[in-house]
């Protein structure tokens, strides 16, 4: 028979001071919560400038490649020039560079004693072998799109 587990609910509001209001909400897997818990997240500006110089280096290398692939035709025999390859790499170098920023700058956000609190919160009801479903919930865009899976 497979376990049932808790489901956290981590609700995330934008305030007008760049900070975050977070509000946690634990639960038995298909039942009403038995924990509420709130907490102020710290802004994170770096996090954020560093997301958005990731996408807008993810959109140039999209441009570029859409440009190269779509509007020329190449055939297979041509041998593409080496500086447009070239500048593709630099765009792609960039573009994980920048993704291991926004990762590091996350991390960093992590590790700040709000989120330790939040964690706290929760290990001390559920056990290390028990399933744990993490919800997300936020009317923010770019807190929607940030690679939490990373």
């Amino acid at each position: 028979m497979a376990q049932s587990g808790k489901v956290a609910i981590l609700k995330i509001s934008a305030q007008a001071n760049g900070s975050f209001a977070a509000v946690l909400r634990l639960a038995e897997e298909g039942k009403q919560p038995f924990l509420r818990t709130t907490h102020t997240l710290p802004a994170a500006p770096k996090l954020f400038q560093h997301y958005q110089q990731w996408q807008q280096s993810y959109y140039a290398l999209g441009q570029t490649s859409r440009w190269r692939w779509h509007r020329i035709i190449v055939p297979n025999y041509q041998v593409l020039n080496a500086s447009k390859q070239g500048d593709l790499k630099h765009l792609w170098e960039r573009v994980q560079l920048q993704g291991d920023q926004v990762e590091t700058e996350l991390h960093q956000w992590f590790e700040q004693s709000s989120f330790r609190d939040l964690r706290e919160d929760i290990i001390g009801e559920v056990r290390a072998d028990e399933p744990l479903r993490l919800i997300l919930e936020t009317d923010d865009r770019t807190l929607q799109r940030l690679p939490w899976h990373r």
